[in-house]
């Protein structure tokens, strides 16, 4: 684990770059494996690919794609400083599944069904037994759902 004015990013096996500003603020960029970014009582997930960041005082971002579309990321900037979620959902591509899924626990409870749809939908992902879990936000069935893509 490493401590950061603004965050705890917790190694879970993983390669990544750690950047704390002078006033506190952390990024974290993931080469391989994941990270937990940990603040404020929120995780965020990063994966190999992703980066987030953190401002002293907040939790951590929504992880992003290093790939995402500009409009992506200003979607999701715009859903987290309280805008709507429907954009983030339309620009969302394959690339932007880690984003989604971090998105499932952040949302509010009739939010995550929109939300896992259309991940599902980007990653090829039918409809599934477990989906109620998911929506419930059980860590089993987020695990399950986290290992279907890549």
């Amino acid at each position: 684990m490493v401590d950061t004015p603004a965050a705890t990013a917790v190694d879970l096996g993983c390669e990544y770059e750690l950047a704390v500003e002078k006033n506190g603020n952390t990024r974290l960029e993931v080469m391989k494996g994941e990270v937990s970014l940990e603040g404020g009582g929120v995780s965020s997930r990063v994966s190999a690919g992703a980066w987030a960041r953190t401002s002293t005082g907040k939790w951590p971002s929504v992880p992003r794609a290093v790939t995402a579309s500009p409009v992506f990321d200003a979607a999701l900037a715009a859903y987290e400083g309280g805008g709507s979620l429907s954009p983030v959902l339309e620009a969302a591509t394959a690339g932007d599944a880690v984003s989604l899924w971090n998105l499932l626990s952040r949302v509010e409870g009739w939010q995550r069904a929109p939300v896992l749809e259309r991940l599902s939908q980007l990653i090829g992902r039918q409809p599934a037994e477990d989906d109620a879990a998911v929506l419930a936000l059980e860590p089993k069935a987020l695990e399950v759902l986290w290992q279907s893509f890549p």
